[in-house]
Parts: C-alpha cells; structure tokens; sequence
C-alpha cells in the first residue's frame, strides 16, 4: 500500500484500489485516515503505479511521499518525482521532476532501493529535500529544487 501525507495539500490517506477506465488507466478510491472514510477520487494513474507487481517495466516504482511517486529507472538509473498520488493534482497536466542518476558509493550498489522519503510536501519546495535508502550502507539525499545544480549526496 502506497501512503501519502501533506500538511499543506492533502490529509493522511492511503490507496486501497484503482478502477480501470482505460487499458493502462485506473481511478484511484482513497481511505482518509482523518476521517476514516474512502472516496473515489476520480484522478486517473497508470495501473503500474497501484499494482507494480504486476507489471515488468524498466521502470519500477521506489516509494511515495507527500503525495509524489518516486520512480527509477532500471536503464539510465534517473530517479523521477511524479504527482500521481496526490488527489487534488491534474491528471490532465501532472508534474514530473528527473533528479540526476543516482552514483554508487564504492562496493556499494544503487540497483535495490529499501525506502525513498521527502522533508517537504513539494519537491519544488526549496528546502525540500529527497532521501533514498538502499540494500547495505548508502543513503543518499538530492534537493529537487536546484534543478540545474541539483546533485545525490552520498
């Protein structure tokens, strides 16, 4: 279950299920954990965002936070910012932030990612700040919001 929380933009809530309204398209249905209520939110995201063990893409999805679906790519290993999760974005125009590819430690590996979080609910926020935790001892944060300057720390 992907979870998502933002002060700002959206209560604490989880995804329970997509409905298909398309070939590659599901409506999200959301439980509100402040209101102990689930909704059908009508925004429209790709199944692989909701069922990831179903499909076998390069493109895998690491983790969400605040409403943002952190993808990486398996190819160029580029880690993306989409927000898909986030109930009150447009399906029509989302946003989609690339952070540079991430860069191994020596002895260590960047493939399997253990847990990816955000400081902040927007990773255009400039004190946000995006953490991903890997198998064995690399942690590396990257602040979105430099954009061209934007680079891991390891």
């Amino acid at each position: 279950v992907l979870s998502s929380s933002s002060l700002l933009q959206t209560p604490p809530c989880s995804i329970v299920c997509a409905s298909a309204c398309g070939p590659t398209l599901g409506k999200l249905t959301i439980s509100d954990f402040t209101e102990s209520v689930t909704t059908n939110s009508g925004m429209k995201v790709p199944y692989e965002l909701v069922y990831p063990d179903l499909y076998d893409y390069a493109v895998m999805t690491i983790g969400a936070s605040h409403g943002w679906v952190a993808t990486l790519n398996k190819d160029d290993g580029i880690l993306r910012l989409q927000d898909d999760l986030n109930p009150y974005a447009s399906d029509t125009n989302p946003k989609r932030i690339s952070l540079p590819p991430l860069v191994a430690l020596p002895h260590c590996q960047t493939k399997i990612i253990t847990n990816m979080s955000m400081s902040s609910s927007s990773p255009e926020d400039e004190d946000c700040v995006v953490a991903v935790k890997f198998l064995g001892p690399q942690l590396s944060f990257c602040r979105p919001s430099a954009a061209a300057q934007s680079e891991w720390t390891n």
